[in-house]
């Protein structure tokens, strides 16, 4: 009987099967998760789950409605979020709510934005981008393009999607932070408007939600079992919450225990592959 090929080795042939289909017009379905305008211009109010903080809480971001976006393709030309160079100097963060995106894979982010002429000219830095996926515990940069400072309402990064790390990927809730460093000024801002959030439907021949009914793992002390596996052979890796691989192992039993105890206590995701599809589990081991 001639031996199985490893999953490893299957997951190679459908990731070529899925370039020759894209080759033939048969591509992921790309649908928006997300979309936030920040209202029409009137209701000038920050959007529901959204937080803004920092040095001076109560001189902020906020919700403003002049300056409306424009420039830029579905730019909603109403309200937006700005940051002004006359709060106090200090650190000012403006967070998201949880945006799920359970089902989804390949998650991508892209906004508006406008930097006027005077906003770093007094030392005010441009905005960071940072995700969690554990509540805002803890945090993972994210490198983008934004050098632009002319006045003008264009797209960040170029206007390139910024593709975010495989651990935002079937997660129940993201959230998207931006901190920037000001320096007292009378005069620059940085806006934000028509957040964008994209990503692929999950490509697998059984749904998501059988996958997580048939296949679940949890934690025990420093053991992480893996039980009722949809199949006996199963590759298992595990990823730091900064979407590195620290342990890899192969399932071949119907319950498997994988021992944790050489990792540092914090949040892993616990990727389960097999045949039928992939599964994401966010667990936090402690010491």
């Amino acid at each position: 009987m001639q031996n199985k090929p490893p999953l490893i080795v299957k997951s190679f042939y459908s990731i070529i099967t899925l370039l020759l289909l894209a080759a033939n017009g048969i591509n992921a379905q790309t649908v928006t998760i997300y979309n936030q305008n920040f209202g029409d211009g009137v209701n000038l109010s920050i959007p529901s789950g959204w937080s803004a903080s920092g040095s001076n809480p109560d001189s902020t971001w906020y919700v403003d409605n002049t300056n409306n976006s424009a420039g830029y393709t579905d730019a909603s030309g109403q309200g937006n979020m700005v940051i002004r160079n006359t709060v106090p100097s200090g650190t000012y963060t403006l967070t998201t709510n949880d945006i799920e995106t359970s089902g989804y894979e390949n998650i991508r982010v892209l906004w508006g934005r406008r930097i006027s002429n005077n906003f770093t000219s007094s030392g005010s830095t441009i905005p960071t981008l940072d995700i969690s996926i554990d509540g805002g515990t803890n945090w993972v940069n994210l490198a983008f393009y934004d050098t632009f400072i002319d006045n003008n309402w264009t797209y960040t990064n170029a206007g390139d999607d910024i593709i975010l790390p495989a651990l935002a990927d079937d997660q129940p809730g993201i959230r998207f932070r931006w901190t920037v460093n000001i320096t007292n000024n009378p005069e620059g801002s940085y806006r934000i408007d028509d957040l964008l959030i994209r990503a692929d439907v999950k490509q697998s021949t059984v749904s998501l939600q059988q996958i997580k009914s048939e296949s679940r793992c949890y934690l025990n002390g420093q053991n992480l079992f893996v039980q009722n596996q949809i199949t006996n052979n199963a590759n298992l890796i595990i990823y730091n919450i900064q979407g590195t691989p620290v342990l890899q192992k192969q399932l071949n039993s119907i319950l498997s225990t994988i021992d944790m105890n050489d990792l540092s206590a914090g949040i892993y995701i616990i990727q389960i592959q097999t045949p039928q599809g992939i599964q994401n589990k966010k667990v936090a081991l402690t010491k």
